[in-house]
């Protein structure tokens, strides 16, 4: 056990596997919502209403259905609550009027730099065939994946949205420091 400094919200919810057709709609998601400094999340809970010091989602493609999870660090002085009915409120906005176009176009652009550096090395490469075989039965896929972001638009990410960040499909921890509960 280690104590925790300052609170923290994990949310998760059932994500499909790497063979569904929502798999690279899941990924731009994924990116557009927390990587980088542009990203949507760190745009409106970071910089604009300074309700967490730091945003994440990770959702990774598997044999298997997976999770989809959100997690944040609350900044110092924010109410829990607030910063929980912000979170849900941005995901509810994005389920329901999706992405703008230049976003999915960052994040496209974000999932080919990644696997571009990905295959520069032979490592890499057959890291990346392996897994297309492992996930997809076929290693040629490795080769289709930039295929599969290019074909995603704004309606894809908002319909994997609202399919998959359901509200009432949730599962919600909430780190606290000792003897400060939430409020």
């Amino acid at each position: 056990r280690y104590p925790a400094q300052a609170p923290a919200l994990l949310a998760g919810w059932r994500a499909p596997e790497a063979k569904s057709p929502g798999a690279a709609a899941l990924d731009v998601l994924q990116v557009f919502l927390a990587t980088g400094e542009a990203s949507r999340l760190r745009r409106r809970l970071v910089q604009e209403l300074e309700l967490a010091v730091s945003v994440h989602v990770s959702w990774a493609w598997r044999i298997d259905p997976g999770v989809f999870m959100t997690w944040l660090e609350v900044a110092p002085g924010a109410r829990p609550d607030r910063v929980e009915r912000a979170l849900w409120a941005e995901l509810a906005r994005v389920a329901a009027r999706g992405p703008s176009p230049a976003e999915v176009e960052r994040a496209r652009r974000l999932l080919r730099s990644g696997l571009l550096h990905e295959v520069a090395t032979h490592n890499g490469t057959a890291h990346a065939l392996g897994q297309a075989e492992a996930l997809f039965g076929d290693w040629r896929e490795a080769g289709r994946v930039l295929e599969r972001y290019a074909r995603v638009r704004p309606a894809d990410v908002r319909r994997v949205a609202a399919e998959y960040l359901d509200p009432s499909r949730r599962c919600v921890v909430w780190l606290e420091p000792p003897g400060r509960g939430r409020r």
